[in-house]
């Protein structure tokens, strides 16, 4: 197995690595790798498996905002890694799970506020290990399933449906008093 110079790996068929440590080079922007590969895939310089369900590790040189391609599922613990250029992160619906550290130690000058889908069903201990995350926008009624502590340290505030304020305030008992009803979930003519 050979690889090109940074800002650019290239993963060719027979290469077999331990992603994302293999990958925490400042530098890295973009991971490319060949179409016949049977393991992992690549798009836009971001690693997945090979049913591009998985997203295995963002390059932590990689600048800007991300969109989350459609039909990704899930993303792999510490996939975001010090991706401290990392400014916005957008999930498609139908993404279900963020593992165990999959932001950990991410201090950039990125987000300071996400927004997680409706899909979502699984949040890791510590997968958003973000100094700076202030807000976290929940879209589903149902409360993930959360393991350990997700948010260190726990952000200001989480807001959720209106309706599902008391449900996820029983699910995430630690997280009770940072929980507040979406302030753009007002019907109109209601007050809060």
């Amino acid at each position: 197995p050979r690889s090109t110079l940074f800002p650019y790996t290239t993963l060719f068929r027979s290469e077999i690595v331990s992603p994302p440590y293999a990958f925490y080079s400042e530098s890295l922007k973009n991971i490319v790798v060949e179409d016949d590969n049977s393991v992992y895939s690549s798009i836009d310089g971001v690693l997945f498996d090979k049913q591009k369900s998985t997203l295995i590790c963002y390059p932590k040189g990689k600048e800007g905002a991300y969109t989350i391609p459609n039909g990704v599922t899930t993303i792999e613990r510490e996939a975001f890694n010090t991706a401290d250029n990392l400014t916005e992160i957008t999930f498609p619906e139908g993404f279900t799970t963020i593992k165990a550290g999959a932001f950990y130690y991410y201090s950039g000058k990125g987000f300071t506020t996400i927004t997680l889908p409706a899909s979502l069903t699984s949040i890791g201990d510590g997968a958003f290990h973000c100094d700076i995350l202030e807000t976290v926008h929940m879209k589903g009624v149902t409360p993930p399933t959360i393991t350990g502590s997700p948010f260190i340290p726990s952000p200001k505030a989480i807001y959720v449906p209106r309706i599902a304020v008391d449900t996820y305030k029983a699910a995430w008992l630690e997280l009770a008093d940072r929980i507040f009803a979406e302030p753009d979930d007002n019907p109109p003519g209601s007050f809060s």
